[in-house]
């Protein structure tokens, strides 16, 4: 049986592996390429991201809810919506291209013309793993990600040889993705059958796959927006740093998101048993405050020596954005429980008007701050935003979920100590890494304290050992 610890552990290791790929190798061609080409290279992931999200119009996150709550039969509700994202492609590449075509040029134009391609196969890649998940095949969808770390490897040991031009790597990064694609579709061949179409299927998908879409259009453009504006009015150095501390961030949210890829079905299926989640979603909020904590403050002692190991130094300018982008990590990790809950209780909508919020905000106040503050202000404008995000979660959460406190003793205790952690190693300012060390270990002293005290740690164990999808 998979059980929730079970489902934890692989998806820990598909969050390793989306470490390796999508923060590890960046942090390793930050120090191979010149940072103008890398600056270059991560402004084309930056637009990937974009369009691929908009390809994927909510499908992977749509289908956690539907599936475990069996609305339609499993293969031709996923093969329509397969079929689906062929509209999507269509339109989306067709704005993202004429995007391209007005604003760029050279180097920049072709490089974002390849990720054009690099993003519809991701689409794919991206439904077909959420469907491994909902499945409760946690391990297929980890080994599906193995091909494409394998060769991405092999790519970047090409290139710090020479042997690989930045465009070149670019071909066969495809390539690679292609490969992951067919491993994938491998995994879900059980899908594929005949008379698969079905027209009730279509229109449930019309009606409902746009308040999805929209929520991760909008979510995904708020977070990464800001690298595309920041190409658009500063320079490839810029977009360089700018994405030195984004990479590390990055890694450090993917961290947090293996709870939310294994809680959202695991509570999604319970409350279409008309079980009562309130208390149980109470406990998983205090586990990602201390989660959010853990890391926030892990970056905050060690950020130089981290920059340092991982980059060159002309990257030490980018210091001044460790704070506030490290205060994201807290405030994301945090509000993803309400998120989970806005979407399994067919509040999806609400979920929408928020980060349509935070996107319009984000977009709005780069584009007239960046100019002035350069990446200082994007950085702040991040833990702006994600207020914004938390707040809002939360405002039309509490309606269908009242029961869940916030503002609980057991919540402030680990944020205060938190804050008080913060502010003593400030006042220290200690160049010893050995009093750093001790600090977060005294920090970590506490926290389990407190779990024990609150009785923290017999909930954990029950939640590991329940069944992953009920």
């Amino acid at each position: 049986m998979a059980t929730v610890s079970k489902n934890i552990f692989w998806q820990s290791i598909a969050a390793f592996l989306q470490i390796y790929t999508g923060g590890i190798v960046f942090i390793l061609l930050a120090k191979i390429m010149s940072i103008e080409d890398f600056g270059i290279l991560s402004f084309g992931f930056s637009f990937s991201t974009l369009l691929s999200t908009c390809l994927d119009f909510g499908q992977s996150l749509m289908i956690m809810k539907d599936y475990p709550q069996k609305k339609f039969q499993p293969g031709p509700y996923i093969l329509n919506s397969m079929a689906q994202k062929v509209i999507f492609i269509l339109i989306f590449c067709g704005l993202f291209f004429t995007y391209l075509i007005i604003f760029y040029s050279g180097k920049w134009l072709v490089t974002g013309q390849m990720f054009i391609l690099f993003a519809i196969v991701s689409a794919y890649v991206l439904y077909l793993q959420a469907v491994l998940r909902v499945k409760n095949r946690f391990k297929d969808a980890a080994l599906s990600i193995i091909a494409y770390s394998v060769i991405i490897t092999i790519l970047v040991y090409l290139i710090y040889n020479e042997m690989l031009s930045m465009l070149q790597f670019i071909g066969y990064l495809i390539l690679a993705r292609v490969i992951q694609l067919l491993v994938t579709v491998v995994f879900c061949k059980n899908i594929f059958q005949k008379k698969w179409f079905s027209p009730k299927i279509q229109k449930h998908l019309i009606k409902h796959s746009w308040s999805y879409g929209a929520h991760f259009i909008f979510g995904t453009f708020y977070f990464t927006v800001d690298t595309q504006i920041i190409a658009l009015l500063l320079n490839a150095k810029d977009v360089a740093l700018y994405q030195s501390i984004f990479r590390i961030i990055y890694i450090f949210l993917i961290v947090s998101d293996v709870a939310s890829n294994v809680l959202l079905p695991y509570l999604s299926s319970k409350f279409a048993k008309n079980q009562s989640i309130d208390l149980l979603s109470s406990n998983i909020l205090y586990l990602l405050f201390i989660l959010g904590s853990s890391l926030f403050l892990f970056f905050t002692f060690f950020y130089k020596e981290i920059i340092d190991v991982l980059y060159t130094p002309e990257y030490k300018e980018a210091y001044p954005l460790v704070f506030p982008l490290s205060l994201v990590i807290l405030l994301r990790t945090s509000s993803s429980i309400y998120g989970t809950l806005l979407t399994i209780s067919d509040n999806q909508i609400n979920r929408v008007k928020v980060v349509f919020l935070t996107m319009v905000s984000s977009i709005l106040l780069n584009s007239l701050l960046i100019p002035f503050f350069g990446i200082r202000g994007s950085a702040w404008i991040s833990v702006f935003v994600h207020l914004l995000l938390f707040s809002g979660y939360l405002w039309f959460s509490k309606k269908d979920f009242p029961d869940i406190k916030i503002l609980t003793s057991s919540n402030m205790a680990i944020l205060l100590t938190t804050a008080f952690f913060v502010v003593v190693e400030q006042l220290i300012y200690s160049e010893l890494i050995l009093i750093r060390i001790a600090l977060y270990i005294i920090w970590g002293m506490i926290i389990v304290y407190f779990m024990k005290k609150y009785e923290k740690v017999r909930i954990l164990s029950q939640i590991l050992k329940d069944k992953g999808v009920v």
